[in-house]
């Protein structure tokens, strides 16, 4: 088993275990050739973030008996804090090692002290569990149905700041969406109700069970109401600083979903949350 590559993102990639790690601490790192799969949850949450592996590595060199596939299981806080410690160096490698018999995530740092012919590098050590490839599939993406409501945010980093105003208040809050691009986030408790209204939002098409794309805004869906914990929703609006575009889906009676585009100019650089919900 090898893996060896530079770091080309350690800014996205420090925010990102941050984020993941206000789910849980311990998370699972998913290593091939094209991507690179990031994995957490709770009894409430999960979330799942896919990046492209050119997008974050260069020079990469993977190689295992599992289709060259590598699953270390890890401490998100831990590597977070190591990732934004060393993402002032001009360059960063990183490859899985062993130390006294352990496995590692080891870090190699070169900075300039004094100019150019001035460097001094360090190495970093990260302790990591090998996952086993018989073991690998005890941790599966969701399988939902179609949402009932998809509607695009008016920005992640906005509703990230209403709903940690709410959680001082309220250990849970509601979110509806309908089709008609109306998004509204609040609270109701017996002493206090307050809820921030979005409007003239976009519903995107959405497809079918049966493949068939439509448009929601057409159709005769009614708004959906969730209730949803306000710590877990707040923890998935952590990544909201990397979010370039947001997406939430509703399935009545049981989860919202989460979508977060984290670059720019990578369609495929997402981070889903699936947040389960509380009855209304």
């Amino acid at each position: 088993m090898r893996f060896r590559a530079n770091v080309a993102e350690a800014v996205l990639l420090g925010g990102l275990f941050y984020a993941v790690s206000q789910v849980n601490k311990l998370c699972r790192l998913q290593l091939c050739r094209e991507m690179v799969r990031i994995m957490s949850r709770n009894a409430r949450m999960q979330v799942w973030a896919s990046l492209p592996c050119e997008l974050v590595f260069t020079d990469i060199n993977i190689e295992s008996n599992a289709d060259d596939n590598i699953i270390l299981e890890l401490n998100a806080d831990l590597l977070s804090k190591l990732l934004r410690q060393i993402s002032s160096s001009f360059h960063i490698s990183v490859k899985l090692s062993k130390r006294s018999g352990a496995p590692m995530l080891s870090f190699t740092t070169m900075t300039e002290l004094q100019g150019p012919e001035s460097k001094t590098t360090i190495t970093h050590d990260l302790p990591v569990r090998v996952i086993a490839k018989d073991y690998a599939s005890q941790w599966t993406e969701p399988q939902l149905a179609t949402p009932d409501v998809m509607i695009m945010a008016p920005s992640a980093l906005y509703v990230a700041q209403v709903a940690t105003g709410l959680r001082n208040i309220s250990d849970k809050l509601y979110i509806e969406a309908g089709p008609h691009g109306d998004l509204l986030i609040g609270i109701a408790t017996p002493s206090v109700e307050v809820t921030t209204k979005f409007s003239n939002l976009m519903n995107p098409a959405m497809v079918s069970d049966r493949d068939e794309e439509f448009d929601v805004s057409s159709s005769n869906v009614s708004n959906v109401r969730l209730s949803i914990g306000s710590r877990e929703f707040c923890a998935a609006m952590r990544v909201a600083q990397l979010s370039h575009r947001l997406i939430l889906c509703f399935l009545r009676d049981s989860s919202l979903l989460l979508y977060f585009n984290v670059h720019e100019h990578d369609e495929e650089a997402m981070v889903t949350y699936y947040l389960t919900s509380f009855e209304v």
